[in-house]
């Protein structure tokens, strides 16, 4: 048993199968010679499977296409996987165990692709050259990181002879939302006129992936514009005396600012970053291939699918350092959340102290008083009216100056700063 054959057995037993309601969807693209790409995409139905993948029965080739004026074809497997119905935190494969063996050997995809897709990590084009005893055919391997709702795995293997790709892909969607997946199989159907290249499927994943993340950066740039109308950092906000006018919500801002940078650190930055580079590489791997094999009989012309990856490398630069600003923007805002969350700590502080210094002044006034009567009650006669007038005036004689007193040291005590500073003044003026 080769090595890849050992990785795919092993893959195997880490993926769970079972008959799923997820149903296969078959795509075959005819290019004709002079005339306009033939499309078919159906739904398999139960027991179709073996059917598809011989090419027989209700899938044969369309009696209106000339077999010899076909330029070259695509066959693919696909299956949409609803989220939280494959690969959600399991391996879970909405295949039966035999029909996936099946898909492998009929489809001549590379033995080790189950080792990927059990693992669910991203591969950025992979290409696996064959020979002359496997007729030169190349496989190719694509698969995205396992984000929530966006996993995508690709599995392609071209035939130089026939100018035929046939392949096995799957993908994650949300209900009355666009996901890559969905992305990329629209755009195949768009260029079906090209379905002989075998980079163009790879190409155009490379493509979608971009596109996702300058979605994703244009609704975090949202994102955080809400969070300076939010904080008053906007443009003139240094000429203000007081940069937050009401009150903020703090929890809501930080909230939203940690989970603006969870989307721009969550994968996909790195798979495009990686992407681009291997998929170039890929399409040069190739271009050399055929050159040094020309018994393939077959030339492989890539100067346009070059362009358009030359040209999504330069849209990622772009997207690449977009991200860069976004990242040093959430520092920055991290850090004037704090400070504003430090300020209005130290306004609660300072209202806080007002509050107990009022609470000590009335302690002040009443206390002396109270502690008087509380001494001097026991001497009191009750019995005569005279006395509790007499001793009543007394009281106050006695309570009225202390009174004063301890609240005139309690003033002078909590002016001494001012009050030294202005005799300092004084003398200095002397």
């Amino acid at each position: 048993m080769t090595i890849n054959a050992t990785l795919g057995e092993y893959g195997a037993r880490q993926l769970e199968f079972h008959g799923g309601k997820t149903p296969l969807r078959g795509l075959e693209i005819w290019n004709v010679e002079s005339d306009t790409p033939v499309v078919r995409n159906e739904t398999l139905e139960d027991g179709e499977l073996s059917s598809w993948l011989e090419h027989s029965g209700d899938f044969l080739l369309p009696k209106d296409i000339n077999p010899a004026k076909v330029i070259g074809s695509l066959r693919l497997l696909y299956q949409c996987w609803e989220s939280g119905a494959a690969f959600s935190g399991t391996n879970e494969m909405q295949l039966r165990q035999d029909n996936w063996k099946s898909i492998l050997k009929k489809l001549d995809l590379p033995l080790s692709y189950t080792f990927d897709l059990a693992n669910r990590k991203h591969v950025p084009t992979r290409i696996i050259l064959g020979d002359k005893k496997s007729n030169h055919k190349i496989s190719m391997v694509c698969q995205s990181p396992p984000l929530a709702e966006s996993f995508m795995t690709l599995a392609l293997t071209f035939d130089p002879a026939t100018r035929s790709t046939r392949g096995f892909y799957g993908f994650q969607m949300r209900q009355n939302r666009s996901t890559p997946g969905l992305e990329l199989l629209s755009m195949i159907q768009h260029e079906s006129d090209q379905v002989e290249d075998p980079m163009l499927i790879l190409a155009l994943c490379y493509g979608v992936w971009i596109n996702t993340i300058q979605r994703e950066h244009g609704n975090i740039s949202l994102q955080l514009r809400k969070v300076q109308e939010q904080t008053g950092l906007m443009g003139d906000y240094l000429r203000q005396h007081q940069i937050v006018e009401n009150t903020i919500n703090f929890d809501s801002v930080h909230r939203n600012l940690v989970l603006q940078h969870a989307y721009l650190t969550n994968g996909i930055s790195d798979f495009v970053l990686s992407l681009g580079p291997a998929t170039m590489n890929a399409i040069n791997r190739i271009e050399e291939y055929f050159d040094e094999n020309q018994t393939a009989g077959y030339k492989y012309e890539c100067a346009e699918i070059k362009q358009y990856v030359e040209h999504m490398q330069v849209r990622t630069s772009t997207e690449m350092q977009h991200r860069q600003r976004m990242l040093d923007r959430i520092t920055m805002y991290l850090q004037v959340l704090y400070n504003l969350m430090q300020q209005e700590i130290a306004r609660e502080t300072k209202r806080d102290s007002s509050a107990l210094k009022s609470i000590s002044l009335l302690t002040m006034i009443f206390l002396p008083a109270t502690a008087i009567a509380t001494i001097i009650s026991p001497f009191v006669n009750n019995s005569a009216q005279d006395n509790i007038v007499m001793d009543f005036r007394l009281f106050w004689a006695i309570a009225g100056p202390i009174t004063l007193c301890v609240v005139l040291l309690w003033f002078l005590w909590a002016g001494r700063t001012q009050i030294k500073k202005t005799f300092r003044d004084m003398k200095k003026t002397k």
